[in-house]
């Protein structure tokens, strides 16, 4: 598979497709957002499978790799996540966070530990307690396979571990996903989201099943086809399911948001795309994912999904104006933030440790 300096250019377009569905959507614009933090998911879920290292199983087993998984993970989120919760309580303490609270959810010191989470922070609440699960479920997948495969191979280890991830996601989304787990304010947005995380990692691995296999049909004109117009329809749904396009046909969708009514629909669609994307080569989405504008944007999304929300206390009649607004200067405040605080605290963890 192509891949420059580590990263997937592709995906960080599509990462560039769920930051603007959910700052729109935010913006009463384009109410996408439930979708655009079903591709997040996905792609979290995806990664920690994808860019694993053929032994992480058994490596998992070391308490020293457990924690060194941890920190790396920490060093990524946690100090952005805590200077956005500094550089606001300063600047908009009246809205948001507060340093004497310390019992709702305005108490910075709750939202800094993510015990209570003030509004959009909830999806790094449910990102940390995934990661929080990943040794663990690595340690199952590795034990399964010791009881069910006796002459291990990479292909088979593959298959194996997407098709039980699969089967885990789809039993705790029957079963267990409805469950009210995080206390935070967000009512909608109290269930753990873990199912949607599996079904990345199955998608992850069966990834590298055919980069293993290097299976023939992949290089066929006929699957290069297929990839665009899959990515393509995609990206239509994303836009015209929206209660915007829906409410049209009848004003009971009018407060419709598919993203959340159908969250395991919108996950498989994504983990499609994804699979089809990576698996594809020069394809045209492949290409337009991959343009200099929505990869910059698509590497900042995680601060960008961060500071959008402050900058939401711009104002204007119209919808599409007013995310403009948003979009720019939150884009302008998240490159300032990735270059000199987040790039930074992941290269001093890179050069020391």
């Amino acid at each position: 598979m192509k891949k420059q300096n580590k990263r997937i250019d592709f995906l960080d377009g599509l990462r560039f497709i769920a930051i603007s569905f959910i700052v729109a959507s935010h913006c009463l614009f384009l109410e996408q957002g439930g979708i655009g933090n079903n591709i997040f998911f996905s792609l979290s879920g995806f990664f920690v499978a994808y860019t694993c290292k053929d032994e992480i199983s058994e490596k998992f087993y070391n308490i020293k790799n457990i924690l060194s998984f941890y920190i790396k993970k920490i060093i990524r989120i946690i100090p952005t996540f805590w200077f956005y919760l500094l550089f606001t309580a300063i600047f908009f303490y009246e809205d948001y966070y507060l340093f004497l609270d310390f019992s709702s959810e305005h108490s910075l010191i709750l939202n800094m530990l993510l015990i209570k989470p003030l509004g959009h922070i909830w999806f790094l609440q449910q990102e940390m307690a995934f990661y929080l699960l990943v040794p663990l479920i690595f340690i199952v997948l590795y034990a399964l396979r010791k009881l069910f495969i006796k002459n291990e191979k990479k292909h088979t280890n593959y298959l194996f571990n997407s098709f039980i991830l699969f089967i885990l996601a789809i039993v705790y989304l029957l079963f267990a996903g409805d469950i009210k787990i995080f206390n935070n304010s967000n009512i909608d947005h109290q269930t753990f989201r873990l199912g949607l995380f599996l079904l990345g990692m199955s998608t992850g691995f069966l990834c590298k099943l055919v980069e293993n296999k290097n299976y023939h049909f992949i290089k066929k004109k006929g699957y290069r086809f297929i990839t665009n117009v899959v990515v393509i329809l995609f990206i239509l749904f994303c836009i015209f399911s929206s209660n915007k396009f829906l409410r049209i046909i009848d004003m009971k969708y009018i407060d419709y948001c598919i993203g959340w009514k159908l969250p395991i629909t919108c996950t498989c669609f994504c983990c499609i795309v994804i699979f089809l994307l990576v698996t594809s080569k020069d394809t045209f989405v492949n290409k337009l994912l991959s343009n200099k504008l929505f990869v910059f944007i698509g590497r900042i999304s995680y601060t960008i999904y961060l500071f959008h929300w402050p900058f939401l206390v711009l104002k204007h009649p119209k919808p599409s104006i007013r995310f403009v607004l948003v979009y720019f200067v939150t884009i302008c405040v998240s490159y300032v933030i990735n270059k000199y605080i987040e790039k930074p605290t992941i290269a001093f963890y890179k050069r020391f440790f």
